[in-house]
């Protein structure tokens, strides 16, 4: 017993390392926690486990965020009453977490019939809620705006519809180094970015190009916004880099993906060299003339790949 015991508890924390977000069950039920790690430039420093402790009202939960290092040992705890809500990510800076949630007055209402479901989903109401709080709990500042989601429902064993939201894309929350925090999302009208002070003051917020999938990195100076089309005639491709000043959120020339010679390039990884801290992105060059005969004999005869590529980032303009 106290082997498997044992086998459990180092499973699980293996679990944890991998940055992803976990939700689990508590005893009592309707208590849940959603863990999520806490990065800075790329780097793990901590966690935060956010739990849901009671319903208090019809739209109203009482809620328990607790503050942990990177060994899971308490640093802080706050207790709060809001709307139903979800923790979508967390980014940390200069002492500050920065705490972005998806909160809807439909998720986590149970609906006895469709019709009922229906009725509520015409009228639901549904916001991004951006909070700023030190490592003790004290709340600097809190942003909230509307958006546009999907309402859906997962049936309950008793056969009640319980409602919930859900963004086209995740919600990304990133720290600019020494001056605050970036955010971006996309729901089912817009993708935008936001950019945060170190105490939560909005500075600017733009629409952006609504891609089907995106990738948000900062440095001190620029954002970096990767985003990806879809497109039939090249689905391995549609790669595009857009760059945005942190200051002003001036935007630079988008950069398509592309080697020299017109060949489209898929990617793999985008992220921090953990040595020098410069962005880069790294992939495969597509081979234009046989990359739209996607999954035939000659694109797996001929190579829908004809080489790999590795590009540095370090700037607003393109050199």
């Amino acid at each position: 017993m106290k082997q498997l015991f044992l086998s459990a508890l180092f499973c699980g924390a293996s679990l944890l390392g991998l940055g992803q977000s976990r939700v689990f069950k508590q005893v009592a039920e309707d208590i849940s926690t959603d863990m999520q790690t806490i990065m800075q430039d790329g780097a793990l420093i901590g966690y935060v486990a956010f739990t849901k402790l009671e319903q208090l009202s019809e739209d109203s939960f009482s809620y328990k965020l607790s503050i942990m290092d990177e060994n899971l040992n308490d640093i802080g705890e706050i207790k709060f009453r809001e709307a139903n809500m979800s923790l979508k990510d967390v980014a940390f800076e200069n002492d500050v977490l920065c705490l972005s949630y998806l909160k809807s007055d439909v998720s986590g209402q149970v609906y006895k019939t469709r019709k009922k479901f229906y009725e509520a989903k015409t009228s639901a109401k549904s916001f991004i809620y951006n909070e700023f709080v030190t490592l003790e709990g004290k709340t600097l500042d809190k942003h909230t705006f509307p958006v546009e989601v999907d309402i859906n429902y997962a049936l309950e064993k008793k056969g009640g519809r319980v409602a919930y939201a859900s963004l086209k894309s995740n919600i990304q929350a990133k720290n600019i180094p020494t001056k605050g925090f970036a955010i971006a999302y996309r729901d089912n009208e817009n993708s935008e970015i936001l950019v945060y002070s170190q105490k939560g003051k909005l500075e600017w917020r733009k629409k952006i190009y609504n891609y089907e999938n995106s990738y948000l990195i900062t440095s001190s100076d620029v954002i970096y916004h990767l985003g990806k089309k879809n497109s039939i005639e090249d689905p391995y491709g549609g790669f595009e880099l857009n760059r945005y000043t942190v200051t002003d959120g001036k935007e630079a020339e988008t950069y398509k993906l592309k080697d020299s010679k017109g060949n489209t390039l898929t990617v793999n990884g985008f992220e921090k060299n953990p040595i020098t801290n410069i962005p880069y992105i790294a992939g495969r060059i597509i081979n234009k003339k046989f990359s739209w005969k996607y999954g035939t004999g000659r694109d797996y005869r001929k190579g829908t790949y004809i080489g790999v590529f590795s590009l540095a980032i370090n700037g607003f303009e393109k050199e």
